[in-house]
Order: C-alpha cells, then structure tokens, then sequence
C-alpha cells in the first residue's frame, strides 16, 4: 500500500497545488488531493562510483495515500533535509545499514550526503525507491507549492469507477487547457504487479 490512490494524474508542466485541488475538486466523486513530486538519482560507494540507480519518491511528508511496511527507523518527516527512508534493496550494497547512517548519493546531478531515517520493505524492479519529503524535494527542484503529480481520492475504490473517473479527468482538463500528459486508475499498478506475481507463482507450480 505504497500508493493507495484512485486515480493518478501526470502533467507535462508543473500547476500549483491549490489550483488543481480547486479544479478537481469540480468533478463529481472527487474527495482529496495531494501533490506529489519525483526526483531521479543515484546510489553512489565509497569512491562516488555508481551502484544503482535511485528513485526518489516525494509525496507531502503526512500523505495519507501511503502505508509503508516499515523495517526499521522512522518514515520521512516535514522538516527533513536531505534525508530519506530507503528500500531494503539498500541493503544488497550495504548489509549493515542501519537509520541514521550516512549515503551517498547524485540528486539532480550533484553528489550529496544523505541520512536514511528508515528502512521499508518494497519489491524493487528497476532501481532502488526511496521516499523524501515533498516539503524538501519541492523546494531543491525550484517548484513550491507545485507539482507535475497528482494523486486523487474518490468516493468510490472499484478498478471500473477509478477507470472512469481517469476517463472524465481527462477530458475534463483538457477542455480547459491543461497540458495532460496521463491519467490513469489507481489499481493498475496494482494489477500489474499482480500479473507478474501471478506468472511467477504459475511458472514455480510447473517446477514443482
């Protein structure tokens, strides 16, 4: 439950927060909305010599639309500065990693130091995720106050209402000139992640 949300809106350019909550807010079923960011990086060793690529999450520190498996530590706070909670995929490079130990890492193209204030559990598939406030990330990346991500809630949880509800989002903003550049029901990462999972269990019953 990484991402609990209905529907999930991507923008080709970034709105301010209390815009689109107040357009959204129009369209019928739609209860809560929040902004969250993204930034892409990099695992560095000791050396500064790349281990594998970082994903870094920045949903508002007090997102209700996630519920992390937490392994040990804390998860992200407001007041975080260039600290993170990491996935146990951290591990594989550092065995002994505990919070408030130190990484290494290349956000936005500079080599930092960053302190991990926890450790959650999470199936990696490409690169290492991580989560960071959007209270920081936000303003390293120049856009407080807005984002190019947005995660809804509706009335309803069903994958067809969620798809719906994409469909009528997007025509929705469109109409109004917003440069869309997806929408998509909150269940289908879930259910892509369970198609996979489904494979593997059938492909384990035939070695058996």
């Amino acid at each position: 439950r990484y991402f609990v949300a209905d529907v999930s809106l991507d923008f080709e350019a970034p709105y301010r927060l209390r815009e689109m909550e107040q357009v959204v807010m129009q369209v019928e079923g739609v209860e809560r909305v929040e902004g969250w960011q993204f930034v892409s990086g990099e695992l560095l060793d000791e050396n500064g010599d790349v281990f594998e690529n970082l994903n870094i999450f920045a949903p508002p520190a007090n997102s209700q639309l996630i519920e992390p498996i937490l392994v040990k530590g804390r998860w992200i706070e407001p007041d975080d500065v260039r600290k993170f909670a990491v996935s146990e995929a951290a591990l594989k490079y550092y065995p002994d990693l505990e919070p408030g130990d130190l990484l290494k890492v290349s956000v936005l193209g500079k080599k930092e130091t960053w302190e991990v204030v926890g450790i959650f559990k999470f199936v990696d598939r490409e690169g290492m995720l991580a989560y960071a406030p959007y209270e920081y990330i936000s303003q390293t990346t120049n856009l407080a106050n807005r984002a190019y991500m947005f995660r809804l809630v509706t009335d309803f949880h069903n994958r067809a209402y969620q798809d719906a509800k994409a469909e009528e989002l997007d025509a929705f903003l469109r109409e109004r000139g917003y440069k869309v550049l997806s929408t998509e029901a909150g269940s289908a990462s879930l259910d892509i992640a369970v198609e996979s999972l489904d494979t593997l269990v059938v492909f384990l019953l035939i070695m058996a």
